[in-house]
């Protein structure tokens, strides 16, 4: 039997606990194409089912949610059909990716940067917003991204 990685299981407590938008077709998975921002409302929102955010002293989250407006000015993320590309300021960090798997809410893409494969989870959420699950850092499951008009 497969184990499950702590990856797994916050795919699996996120698309239980989390109200999805499916993906009715391969051309809606295109919705997801285009330039996302850091929607900081949203991302304090999902946070609160976590353990971490919970036991947080609310000195804590206040830094927190002054950091994630500060980074909502800062980051885009830019999907195409062959990259994630993350825009942070004057940085940017491109990664190679092609979709490994497709469900009516999720869509996992496998991923490189140089000789590094990982796996990027896109969870679709309601209201045009999506979260970033990744299988190299646990730094990107804090933001939910909206649609940038």
């Amino acid at each position: 039997m497969k184990k499950l990685t702590s990856c797994h299981l916050a795919v699996l407590s996120l698309v239980s606990f989390v109200v999805t938008a499916p993906l009715e077709a391969e051309s809606d998975a295109k919705k997801l194409l285009g330039r996302w921002e850091l929607d900081p409302q949203a991302s304090v929102e999902d946070l609160g089912g976590l353990a971490r955010w919970s036991s947080a002293s609310e000195t804590e989250r206040d830094r927190l949610r002054a950091s994630l407006e500060k980074r909502a000015q800062e980051m885009v993320l830019e999907i195409t059909d062959e990259a994630l590309t993350l825009h942070s300021g004057q940085q940017e960090m491109t990664f190679s990716c092609s979709t490994r798997y497709r469900t009516p809410v999720v869509v996992v893409l496998g991923c490189s940067t140089g000789q590094t494969p990982f796996t990027i989870t896109v969870v679709r959420l309601t209201g045009d917003r999506i979260k970033l699950l990744s299988s190299g850092t646990d730094d990107m499951d804090v933001y939910v991204w909206r649609r940038r008009g």
